[in-house]
């Protein structure tokens, strides 16, 4: 199977979860997310959050992202 169609892990530590670690330190976020194509592990994704109501709102967030970067594709038209 190739790299880029495995499967990704939803749940637990992730592969790139010590940057997710080092981005939510070094930022004092609240909560991060993330997200890497193609890097040195393979595609995946991180969330770590002090406040587990925060993740609820995740998928939200990057529906309000894709929206936008849609919009700008489309000449920012939605």
């Amino acid at each position: 199977m190739n790299a880029s169609r495995k499967k990704l892990q939803t749940n637990g530590p992730g592969k790139y979860d010590w940057l997710a670690s080092y981005v939510r330190k070094e930022s004092s976020a609240s909560m991060v997310a993330v997200i890497i194509k193609g890097g040195s592990l393979g595609d995946g994704f991180s969330v770590q959050s002090l406040d587990a109501d925060l993740v609820l709102q995740l998928p939200d967030f990057l529906e309000g992202m894709a929206r936008q970067i849609r919009a700008q594709q489309n000449g920012g038209n939605p």
